[in-house]
């Protein structure tokens, strides 16, 4: 199975201190967003769907997880066109990545 993102990379980059603290903001930074993506997504707040997915997509680019940056910048391009059907069918492999991504970095910083 591929790894949603490179930790290698971000150890690369930044050292492990560089790559931990990344990775922590991350989970911090992101941690209520897919509350507030599916608050948005079953109001159908274009904007505060849009919004929220452009800061999760802000948070993928830094620690690398290039896969799930593509799944919110899709949500954000489509919460602008207002095409909600292409939302909903995305949702799920929008929940299930990001799942994966911060089960992963969980799993990193406990050294697991």
């Amino acid at each position: 199975m591929k790894e949603p993102f490179s930790i290698s990379a971000l150890e690369e980059a930044l050292g492990v201190d560089g790559a931990q603290e990344i990775i922590e903001s991350f989970l911090e930074d992101s941690s209520g967003l897919l509350n507030m993506i599916e608050e948005a997504i079953l109001t159908r707040d274009k904007e505060f769907l849009r919004s929220n997915c452009h800061k999760l997509s802000g948070c993928y680019r830094a620690i690398g997880a290039n896969d799930g940056y593509q799944l919110s910048s899709a949500l954000e391009t489509y919460a602008t066109q207002q095409n909600w059907s292409a939302v909903a069918s995305l949702l799920s492999e929008f929940k299930d990545s990001y799942e994966l991504i911060a089960v992963s970095a969980k799993r990193y910083l406990n050294g697991a």
